[in-house]
């Protein structure tokens, strides 16, 4: 085994030290590489108040949705699992009766059911966060102006150069 190992070894060098020694004769000229696009230094543009309440929108009807999906099919877990803990019980009310191996696939079907609440219900948790954080941003915190019409608007403090012509209209008054 160790001489197979060795001789697939040396193989491997011989070829890979060939084929890096052969001049490519079948490889064509290289094309010139495409010009790179020269990234942008503005900041990414925010979304509007209208996209951020459609997100807010779309996402509480899928986390509606999911939840709902969460809650059907979690009931119907249960209810099949209660049917399978007393099978023989669930047997006298049920049309297609359950006999021999087929108790492993209501098994694995329980499984599933629980297995897809449980994924939605996940679901609609993240889908309820997307949807708080649109609302927060579309509703409670709206912002309409950009940040420096804002400070252009806001009180100066006092300066000595704001302070002298007041004080000279002053003394004239008096």
């Amino acid at each position: 085994m160790g001489q197979t190992t060795a001789a697939l070894r040396s193989v491997l060098v011989v070829a890979v030290i060939g084929g890096l020694a052969l001049p490519s004769r079948a490889q064509a000229p290289a094309a010139p590489a495409a010009p790179v696009a020269a990234v942008s230094d503005k900041p990414a543009e925010e979304p509007s108040v209208e996209e951020r309440r459609i997100v807010a929108y779309v996402s509480t009807g899928v986390a509606v949705a999911s939840l709902a999906t969460g809650i059907t099919m979690g009931v119907l877990a249960q209810v099949q699992f209660d049917c399978a803990k007393d099978i023989i019980a669930c047997n006298g009310t049920l049309q297609n009766k359950v006999v021999g191996d087929e108790l492993f696939d209501v098994r694995a079907e329980i499984d599933q059911r629980a297995i897809l609440a449980d994924m939605a219900y996940l679901f609609a948790g993240a889908a309820a966060v997307v949807a708080t954080v649109g609302y927060l941003r579309g509703f409670v915190f709206v912002d309409e102006e950009p940040a420096p019409a804002v400070a252009a608007r806001l009180p100066q403090a006092p300066t000595l150069a704001n302070l002298a012509p007041v004080a000279a209209d002053a003394v004239v008054t008096q």
